[in-house]
């Protein structure tokens, strides 16, 4: 009687034993799928992510170069109101420059918008989260600056209408008027080209090291 109850006692406890490890092998193939779903998003959000900012970085880049090359010109009017001798053939061929409007810059952040709201893991990298809010709080950044200086060259432009009889054809004479006039060399000194600049330079490094950490990211998880 003993022998037949030691018997299905141990049996019993076998297939409970069974059972659990039923559950558990069931427990952990369902977390393994859900882990590679979960990865599976973060991966195609991060490709997303890597795609606007390669766009951005781009934009960043050209408007870059267009700066440079109006705080140059800039450099050659700080000149001549100093008094220091200028070509003046040189100072005609870049005054428009100086009133021109530029475009903004529309940054790419659907993606990043996206993450705020999701359940996606990639909020747990705190070294990448750190780098996308620094990159957000650069495009703000930006795009006030820009923002402030488009009024500015928009004020100048407006001003420079009401002076000649066509902007897109400044005789001489209305130039030598013009870079006599006080308001119209203020407002080229002031014009925030190289605030826009310096600023502009910190939001494509922003971008770069942002772009940087994302394909570090998916190759970790590819």
């Amino acid at each position: 009687m003993n022998n037949k109850f030691t018997t299905y006692f141990l049996y019993g406890i076998g297939e409970i034993v069974l059972v659990v490890i039923g559950i558990l092998i069931a427990v952990s193939i369902d977390d393994w799928n859900e882990n590679r779903k979960q990865t599976q998003l973060d991966i195609e959000f991060l490709q997303r992510l890597e795609s606007e900012l390669e766009k951005d970085l781009a934009d960043l880049s050209v408007m870059e170069s267009n700066l440079f090359k109006a705080v140059k010109y800039k450099r050659v009017f700080e000149r001549f109101y100093s008094g220091k001798p200028v070509d003046q053939d040189s100072l005609a061929s870049i005054f428009a420059a100086q009133y021109s409007i530029s475009p903004g810059f529309v940054a790419n952040t659907a993606t990043i918008e996206e993450l705020k709201t999701s359940s996606l893991r990639l909020a747990s990298s705190q070294r990448l989260r750190r780098q996308i809010i620094d990159l957000n709080m650069r495009y703000l950044e930006l795009q006030n600056v820009i923002r402030i200086s488009l009024d500015r060259s928009q004020k100048l432009l407006d001003y420079v209408g009401s002076k000649v009889k066509k902007i897109d054809q400044i005789s001489a004479k209305e130039r030598s008027i013009l870079f006599q006039d006080r308001f119209f060399a203020n407002q080229i000194i002031t014009n925030y080209l190289q605030t826009r600049l310096e600023t502009l330079k910190e939001a494509h490094e922003s971008c770069r090291i942002t772009l940087q950490q994302v394909r570090e990211k998916i190759k970790t998880l590819t």
